[in-house]
């Protein structure tokens, strides 16, 4: 847990703070002050010895949140000391999934690990900077006056998720993965991690050799993650990222300590448990299986938005919130998973923009980008429909959605367009959705999520990666099934990409039905201004003029903006 002010000491107001993150920690609350930069700090469930805070003098402090390492540091102190000597570049060599503070000579510096797997946020109120590892901490304070950024809910519609240093709020910042800002100047961050700098940078190995390599990162990965008590939980989806893992974690610490969970939504609905179970077997692995359905989750519905903080429009993120209430029920405190392998090592958007990067036709400005949106399948085609005529004057999409891209696309490394587009999935949908909607829905319960996968160590391997090791005769994470061709089941190794399919294309026209009207239809979202209530009611009774839609995914974006939108303005 970590929240702070950068100006006047506020006690009640950072007290305040730090009673919101309560359910991030299990230790006493720690005040350190310095001249203008005052913080609250708590150990999480899994913290490590240098995930601490430290008061020298007037001088400096620093204090982190998450699981950092550092190859020269075996304490906090010691690493205090390295950041005096070093300043900033400290950064450099601390690793791990953290967030933390520096204040050192009259500079306060706030900062996100490599990868993005903890998440900080930051405001301005009363000319003093306020910051916090959740964004509702801070929309929650006196003086803030929430106003939702145009420009952010395009490219929530868009993506599903709000990219970039912008939130859904104006006035709150999210420090982008892999930088750093000094409080005094929030709106700029400064990147101090260039993983696309690697590439072609390796010396000549044979395939056999990449592979070899890429095993011992992998499994260095696990041993960078500390070890929670004697049992531990594992996420397991049957897909080849979490089988690595389950693999991976039942040969290091004997299958008899490990307990997978699994998540399925009934008997009627598709689902990958002949291959979890396979798996299961294959490990000698328990692996419990919980049935989720909309009578167990609408009820905490307005919960699971609230605990996102942002609005995120992934129906997986319910799932993982249930299934992390379930686990915490049975006393883990951690939970590994195997998120990050698509971002990554690659992902079922990858071969669509690439048949259109050689063979697309027209060739329109912009066309890269606009073709990464629709790949996208969310709701980038809905905005001209489903906005209001006064809310899309105030987007400009070549500005707010195509220029996110622009820059990733632009010349620059990496030169590999297939290496472009994972750094895209790696800064943009792994910082952004992936890792933060994990960590928001295990923190919600008190668990610490463990994503070996998507260690920095593995973004450096994958950036020097030959292409053809990343994706082979349009067979994608091809060095995954290499490396594990004997020691997972053929079907594992074999079967196709699905992920996990939430079935609330069903649950909409189903059990979901009067829910979602009760909630969309309501005068409150018409007065709102935003979205026209016309369209809505085509997509709840799904039936649009353009033919078949994905009614499913985008009601239940709309069903999670109007959440949160509640939460934060009234109502």
């Amino acid at each position: 847990m970590l929240c702070g002010i950068r100006g006047n000491r506020n006690d009640e107001m950072l007290s305040s703070m730090a009673a919101r993150l309560g359910h991030r920690h299990t230790g006493e609350v720690k005040y350190l002050h310095g001249v203008d930069c005052h913080v609250a700090w708590a150990p999480d469930a899994c913290s490590n010895s240098l995930c601490g805070a430290v008061g020298s003098d007037e001088s400096g402090f620093i204090a982190l949140s998450g699981i950092p390492r550092h190859p020269s540091a075996r304490s906090i102190e010691e690493l205090l000391q390295i950041a005096q000597e070093e300043g900033i570049k400290f950064l450099d060599e601390l690793g791990g999934p953290f967030v933390g503070i520096l204040y050192h000579s009259g500079k306060c510096y706030l900062f996100r690990d490599k990868a993005g797997r903890r998440t900080m946020y930051l405001t301005e109120i009363g000319g003093s900077i306020c910051f916090a590892i959740e964004s509702r901490v801070l929309y929650s304070l006196p003086g803030f006056s929430p106003e939702i950024l145009p420009a952010s809910l395009a490219q929530y519609l868009a993506f599903s998720y709000v990219p970039g240093g912008n939130t859904m709020l104006r006035g709150i910042r999210e420090i982008p993965a892999g930088c750093y800002i000094e409080a005094r100047s929030p709106d700029t961050a400064v990147r101090y991690f260039f993983p696309e700098r690697l590439e072609n940078s390796a010396s000549e190995r044979t395939d056999r050799e990449w592979i070899g390599v890429f095993d011992q990162s992998f499994r260095r990965c696990i041993d960078h993650l500390p070890a929670p008590s004697s049992n531990r939980a594992v996420f397991l989806s049957g897909g080849i990222d979490s089988s690595m893992v389950t693999d991976a974690l039942a040969e290091k610490y004997g299958f008899s300590s490990l307990k997978a969970f699994a998540i399925h939504f009934g008997k009627d609905y598709p689902n990958e448990l002949p291959w979890i179970r396979e798996m299961a077997k294959h490990c000698n692995v328990e692996c419990e299986e919980v049935e989720v359905n909309p009578k167990m989750f609408v009820p905490s519905l307005e919960e699971i938005v609230s605990s996102l903080n942002d609005p995120i429009g992934d129906p997986v993120a319910m799932p993982n919130y249930q299934l992390a209430r379930h686990v915490a029920g049975q006393g883990f405190e951690a939970v590994y998973n195997g998120e990050g392998g698509d971002p990554l090592f690659g992902g079922p958007k990858n071969m669509t923009m690439l048949l259109h990067h050689w063979y697309g036709q027209p060739r329109e400005k912009n066309h890269r980008e606009k073709g990464y949106l629709s790949s996208y399948r969310r709701g980038y085609e809905e905005l001209h429909y489903l906005l209001t005529p006064d809310y899309r004057r105030q987007i400009d999409e070549e500005t707010d959605l195509e220029g996110i891209l622009s820059r990733h696309f632009g010349a620059g490394p990496p030169e590999s367009f297939l290496k472009k587009l994972l750094l895209i999935n790696m800064r943009l949908k792994g910082a952004h959705l992936i890792l933060p909607k994990v960590e928001r829905m295990l923190g919600a319960h008190g668990l610490t999520p463990l994503s070996p996968l998507f260690d920095e160590e593995l973004i450096e391997l994958c950036m020097a990666l030959p292409g053809h090791l990343l994706l082979q005769n349009g067979i994608e994470k091809w060095i995954f099934k290499e490396a594990y061709r004997d020691r997972l089941p053929d079907s594992i190794i074999n079967r196709p990409k699905s992920g996990m399919r939430v079935p609330v294309h069903y649950w909409f026209r189903g059990e979901m039905k009067r829910y979602a009207r009760h909630i969309l239809l309501d005068r409150k979202v018409k007065n709102a201004g935003i979205f026209d209530h016309r369209r809505i009611r085509k997509l709840l009774n799904y039936d649009t003029d353009e033919g078949p839609g994905r009614y499913g995914i985008r009601l239940w974006m709309l069903l999670t903006f109007e959440l949160w939108r509640r939460e934060v303005f009234g109502g």
